[in-house]
């Protein structure tokens, strides 16, 4: 999403050929339909592109170079070193959107056939396949991939467990949120194994069955691993990575400590004026992430200051997030009931960082405005009125 918003902006504004690298062999897609629409079969590739694939160039002003891996650079020479054999290729200027890739459950049995990880419109395919033999299915992680897996499969009748080393489902987003999401799972059918991790996979080849920590045993004939993710930037030089997150290092210009090289999306960890240092994974910083650093890129000069929003439909219920909503950041968190939904704001030091919705987007999307305008406002009974009006 990042590459691709990236690729438009300069498109549309750049006086010389720009090209856009990427290992997968599709042009631009929407990711976060993979878990969704794309999962339970309403959507089909089509639906996911950005654009068809003679949008981006004929060659001369520019194209997009599908299934063409980056090994490494030169930032002195300006090079990128490619894989296949190909020559190098010189860039005055180099925009890394390379996102993340899916954190990997090394136990023993992890290389068992069955055992999938979700990132790519492949991944999904794979996924897809196998709900057909109606399998059992495990899903190791609650997160948001592990959560929207879930539902695809429940309302496609599939027996699901999801295995959780923590107490409740997204833990993150505090103690009210995560039980009312816990509970319509449960009611839709998950069996939810808190409090344990995987011990090991075992079954002839493929996988049937996992080892749990506490030494149960769960029948799983298909596994999906929704852990976290950890940035795609090891064929970059260490000079612009993080030391323990690996994520692209830039300035709130999009700007890496190389010259010339910048980065956005998935992959970057950039300073925000108000929340601090950000490393966020999500679709909406994305897009406006990519298309912002690359008119940066063309001259303008300007901070990219975006609240970060989030957002995620599983079964007929609706979760977004605004701003900064990791419990760990706040020192309180405010839960609201807004008619048949819920609000939690998370505050800091009297002030509002942040606040997800359950079934209340209208109030999420009060909040977004609000923090436009004002991104850490402070808590008091105004606040909470404007949010809650009908």
């Amino acid at each position: 999403m990042a590459g691709g918003r990236a690729m438009d902006a300069m498109m549309r504004n750049a006086d010389r050929p720009v090209f856009m690298l990427g290992t997968e062999r599709l042009p631009p897609y929407n990711r976060p339909d993979l878990s969704k629409g794309y999962l339970l079969g309403a959507k089909n590739r089509t639906d996911l592109m950005l654009h068809a694939e003679d949008h981006y160039g004929d060659g001369t002003t520019g194209a997009h170079r599908q299934g063409t891996a980056v090994l490494g650079i030169d930032p002195e020479r300006r090079d990128l070193c490619l894989g296949d054999g190909l020559p190098p290729l010189r860039y005055s200027q180099l925009l890394v959107a390379t996102g993340a890739t899916p954190r990997r459950l090394t136990v023993p049995g992890h290389q068992l056939a069955g055992i999938h990880y979700l990132r790519s419109a492949d991944d999904a395919d794979d996924i897809r396949a196998g709900f057909r033999t109606r399998p059992r299915i495990a899903i190791v992680g609650s997160g948001l991939i592990g959560l929207e897996v879930a539902a695809a499969a429940r309302q496609r009748d599939l027996d699901v467990d999801v295995i959780e080393i923590c107490k409740e489902p997204l833990t993150s987003l505090g103690q009210e949120l995560a039980a009312a999401v816990r509970q319509f799972h449960e009611a839709a059918g998950v069996r939810f194994h808190f409090g344990v991790g995987v011990e090991r996979f075992e079954g002839p080849g493929a996988v049937e069955r996992i080892v749990l920590s506490d030494g149960s045993l769960l029948q799983a004939t298909l596994v999906v691993v929704g852990i976290g993710v950890i940035p795609e930037s090891s064929w970059l030089p260490a000079a612009v990575r993080h030391n323990e997150t690996g994520a692209v290092v830039v300035n709130s210009f999009g700007e890496t400590p190389i010259a010339g090289i910048y980065a956005a999306g998935d992959v970057c960890r950039w300073p925000h004026g108000v929340f601090g240092d950000l490393q966020v994974e999500h679709e909406t910083v994305a897009q406006n992430q990519g298309a912002h650093v690359a008119l940066n890129m063309l001259g303008r000069r300007r901070a990219f200051e975006q609240v970060p929003y989030a957002w995620s439909d599983q079964y007929q219920h609706s979760l977004r997030s605004v701003g900064v909503t990791a419990s760990g950041e706040s020192d309180n968190i405010v839960p609201l009931p807004v008619g048949a939904g819920l609000m939690s704001l998370y505050v800091r030091d009297g002030r509002v960082t942040g606040g997800a919705t359950l079934d209340a987007d209208r109030s999420a999307s009060r909040l977004m405005k609000i923090m436009r305008a004002t991104p850490a406002p402070k808590i008091d009974n105004s606040l909470i009125e404007q949010l809650l009006t009908a």
